[in-house]
């Protein structure tokens, strides 16, 4: 295991994850700046989810063949100047384009990303790519604390002091990146190989499916939670920092859930965890004061949980073309998802948000039965390179 590699990784996941979502917070100023129904602020996030998903597998395929040296330090920067100009846009037509080229910037930086750190795990893949994934899920969860903290302070246009935290990490990622631009062998050699060869596929679908799933449930718990705290008269600072909570939990379960599916198979604790979290879902719905909070906390706790074991089992299933699946999985499964947060605005539109996040509670469910059609395997991923520098 490259413990430098994973660090500098997971550092700069944490920092591009922050931008990625401080947009929940900033959802309900936009609501009544632009006077934006359910269904506007649904597609807003699924814009987001979609743009920084879609294309994710061409980047992936990109970086299984080529050096792509500039892809994590040049996508930090194009995030963190989007972010930064969220604040200011004049319109909800102007929103729609800043949040679509912010997706695009994000994905340039993740396939790349859980490339090295799957790479730079050696044998320990399910705790390195924890790791990795544990960065991102911090940076997911300062997001919301990080933008109540700004437009607390400063409104909407202080969002231009973001800029600042991503112009310093971006250019300490470029400054280290011979430590952790990693390769597999096979990539330093002339064959080509079809990326899509001794793929499991009917056992590839499930995974994407149940990954779909879950994907729905996180984006449309992380859009429209501070929404419904808003309903039931929660301050916007202190919804903002209830949805952190949710997300740090998830965060630490994730780095615990990689460690212990090294020891117990990747099956048991995807099904387990997703299981646990509707009925601790369904108890937050039904419950008030400090208990609801205790009930929010578990169940993010148990939703993020399982996050980093879909990648690791996707690279097990493409072990010579992880770039392309760690792609296929952050970028067009969760693109899916975020479809499906659109469709959770429409229903709450119509039937109450109450109801939507009702539905986004059993989600899970659904996908922790998919997980018994699928195969325990531990694959041997080629040995990683360092990329020469090209400059």
């Amino acid at each position: 295991m490259k413990k430098l590699s994973l660090i500098v990784m997971s550092l700069s996941h944490m920092f591009i994850d922050i931008y990625n979502n401080v947009l929940p917070v900033l959802l309900p100023l936009f609501v009544l700046q632009f006077s934006l129904s359910y269904t506007q602020v649904g597609l807003v996030v699924a814009l987001f989810s979609i743009s920084s998903s879609l294309v994710q597998p061409i980047f992936g395929f990109i970086s299984d063949r080529w050096r792509t040296n500039w892809f994590l330090p040049g996508g930090i920067l194009g995030v963190s100047i989007l972010a930064s100009l969220l604040g200011l846009v004049p319109n909800y037509s102007f929103l729609l384009v800043a949040i679509g080229l912010m997706g695009i910037s994000s994905a340039i930086f993740h396939p790349r990303g859980l490339t090295s750190a799957s790479l730079a795990s050696g044998e320990r893949r399910g705790l390195g790519v924890s790791i990795f994934t544990l960065g991102g899920n911090i940076g997911f969860a300062l997001g919301p604390i990080l933008a109540a903290f700004v437009v607390l302070h400063w409104g909407l246009r202080g969002t231009v002091f973001l800029l600042i935290p991503g112009i310093i990490i971006t250019a300490l990622t470029f400054y280290l990146r011979r430590h952790f631009y990693l390769v597999p062998q096979r990539e330093l050699r002339t064959e080509k190989e079809h990326p899509f060869s001794q793929l499991p596929l009917s056992e590839f679908l499930v995974l994407c499916s149940l990954v779909t799933l879950r994907a729905w449930a996180v984006q449309g718990i992380v859009a429209f939670l501070p929404l419904y705290l808003q309903n039931r008269e929660v301050p916007l600072h202190m919804a903002g920092n209830l949805l952190s909570a949710f997300l740090f939990s998830g965060a630490v379960a994730g780095l615990l859930g990689g460690y212990l599916s090294d020891i117990l198979g990747r099956k048991a604790v995807m099904s387990s965890s997703l299981f646990l979290f509707t009925p601790l879902m369904f108890l937050f719905l039904q419950s008030t004061g400090k208990l609801s909070m205790v009930f929010l906390i578990l169940a993010g706790t148990m939703l993020l949980t399982s996050a980093p074991l879909s990648f690791v089992m996707a690279h097990e299933m493409m072990p010579n073309n992880i770039g392309l699946a760690s792609g296929l999985i952050m970028g067009l499964v969760f693109g899916m998802g975020g479809l499906g947060v659109g469709v959770t605005g429409m229903i709450a539109d119509r039937l109450g948000l109450g109801f939507s996040m009702t539905i986004l509670s059993l989600l899970p469910l659904l996908a922790a039965l998919m997980t018994f059609l699928l195969k325990e395997r531990r694959a041997t991923l080629a040995p990683a390179n360092p990329i020469p520098r090209s400059d």
